[in-house]
């Protein structure tokens, strides 16, 4: 079975297909949501073939530790959404 089929047929991947899925099957946007010592925590969002978005949540290993999943990958609806931003920008008085 493949992993799409496993994605669609809501069946558990093996450690192995999620590490494929995080460095092979060209995920399209990775989010670091904290940074720590041995690694960040990251959110990445992938499209299968069939058109499908899907989240997956893990932490990347440093040399000394393996990538660790906390839960399979989901489906999510992608949205675009325009955020306006305030931000301070400190100029020289001459």
């Amino acid at each position: 079975m493949t992993i799409i089929e496993k994605l669609e047929n809501k069946i558990d991947l093996t450690d192995e297909e999620l590490n494929y899925i995080v460095y092979y099957y060209c995920p399209e946007i990775e989010d670091i949501i904290t940074e720590e010592r041995w690694g960040p925590h990251v959110s990445t969002y992938f499209r299968t073939t069939n058109d499908k978005w899907y989240q997956l949540n893990w932490k990347r290993g440093t040399t000394e530790e393996l990538n660790v999943f906390y839960e399979q990958p989901y489906e999510v609806k992608r949205e675009v959404k325009k955020i306006v931003k305030e931000i301070n920008v400190w100029e020289p008085i001459e």
